[in-house]
Formats: C-alpha cells, sequence, structure tokens
C-alpha cells in the first residue's frame, strides 16, 4: 500500500479482508503487507477498529465471518508462527490466542503484527491462518525486493494512485 494510494479504506478493508476471510487458510491469503511508512499508522489505525468484526464465530451463525482452524495440527502451527513472531520481536497489535476454548473449537483470533522485517519466519513462510504481519517501506524498490523474497508468492496486489507506478510494480 503506497502513500498515494486514493483510498485508504478501501485498501485496509481488502487487506483485512482477505487475510481473515476463511481464517487464513487460502492459498492467496495476503498475509505480509507493505505499508509505505507515512501511512503506516493510520492504516493500522483503520486495521484495529476493523478486526472486531472477525472475531472468531459460531459456524452455523450466519453473522459468523470467520471460523474455526482446519484441524488441531494446523491450530498448533498457526500459535507456533504467533508465538515466533513474538519472540522475534515484532510487535503484536492484536489477537494471537487461542479463542473460544470453553467450545472444544480450535478458533485463533485474528492477529495483526507490525515492526515486521523480512528476516522474520511470519514474514517468510506461509502461515496459512489468520495472521496478518505489516512491514513498512519508505522505497518501493525495497519492498518489491522483499516481496520477491519468497518460495510463497502466489498473488499480490498494489494500492497506488499512480497507474504506471501500479504496472511496473506488479510487472516485476
Amino acid at each position: 500500500v503506497c502513500a498515494d494510494c486514493p483510498d485508504l479504506d478501501a485498501a485496509v478493508a481488502g487487506a483485512i479482508g482477505s487475510i481473515y476471510f476463511n481464517q487464513g487458510e487460502s492459498c492467496n491469503a495476503p498475509s505480509r503487507l507493505f505499508v509505505e511508512e507515512p501511512i503506516r499508522e493510520a492504516f493500522l489505525d483503520k486495521a484495529l477498529a476493523m478486526i472486531p468484526q472477525y472475531a472468531p464465530g459460531d459456524p452455523l451463525d450466519e453473522a459468523t465471518v470467520m471460523g474455526a482452524i482446519v484441524d488441531a495440527t494446523q491450530m498448533k502451527t498457526v500459535l507456533g508462527y504467533i508465538e515466533d513472531g513474538k519472540a522475534a520481536g515484532a510487535r503484536l497489535l492484536a489477537g494471537g490466542n487461542a479463542a473460544r476454548v470453553e467450545t472444544g473449537g480450535l478458533y485463533i483470533e485474528p492477529t495483526l503484527f507490525d515492526g515486521v522485517d523480512s528476516g522474520m519466519r511470519i514474514a517468510r513462510e506461509e502461515i496459512f491462518g489468520p495472521v496478518l504481519s505489516v512491514l513498512s517501506f519508505t522505497d518501493l524498490d525495497d519492498a518489491i525486493r522483499q516481496a520477491n523474497a519468497t518460495p510463497y508468492g502466489l498473488a499480490a496486489a498494489v494500492w497506488t494512485s499512480d497507474m504506471s507506478k501500479a504496472i511496473r510494480t506488479s510487472r516485476r
């Protein structure tokens, strides 16, 4: 998300909705998000305001947006990534815990990390869970290099008002 993003609300809604959709258990879930530094705080404020809409709920309730993790093994894996992120120095802004434990179900709170760098495991590997890692950038070329430095790059998006920048970035 570039600082010249024409609609920050739409960018936030797109990013948050995409990672927490289906509990992040989607091969193209955007678990790494590069946000240009001048808008990072505003982006995070808007993201934090949206996160309660994705609280895990009863899958039989039509109002539920985010349900259970697929199985106990994946739940343990996702919680392990969250612990790795905290241990590596990423700043946990929301979530990070099992939820609805009393139901016996496998739920994880929508989790948001800031202060992530590309060397952290949560930025290098596919988590396949409701965990969003925010990396800030000041140089778009550097962000592109970091975005390409993973074997898990299945999908990407560019938010900018500059069509030439969007095309150049997407081609790279």
